[in-house]
């Protein structure tokens, strides 16, 4: 399963039980009502104590990038952003 940060901050309810369908999906029963392991999962979710963890924003990665980085990456990567959704065209 692909989960995208930008859906998991912004629909995060929609994401964690898209999740839990597809734990499901293996056959694995989950022990607990839907409810409460939604509420298990939010509850687990403590940003501070991750090592990746910036700023929980999307986004930020517009605040680095010169316009170097973005004709490089534009060369490399080409519409893969278009591709993923995350930009609408290459005027970014």
């Amino acid at each position: 399963m692909c989960i995208r940060f930008e859906d998991f901050i912004n629909n995060r309810d929609v994401t964690l039980n898209a999740m839990l369908d597809e734990v499901e999906k293996t056959g694995y029963k989950i022990p607990t009502p839907r409810e409460k392991a939604l509420a298990v999962l939010v509850e687990a979710i403590q940003p501070k104590k991750s090592h990746t963890f910036r700023s929980g924003k999307t986004g930020g990665w517009k605040e680095h990038f010169t316009e170097g980085h973005k004709k490089l990456f534009k060369d490399m990567a080409g519409d893969l952003l278009i591709k993923l959704g995350y930009e609408k065209n290459n005027d970014w």
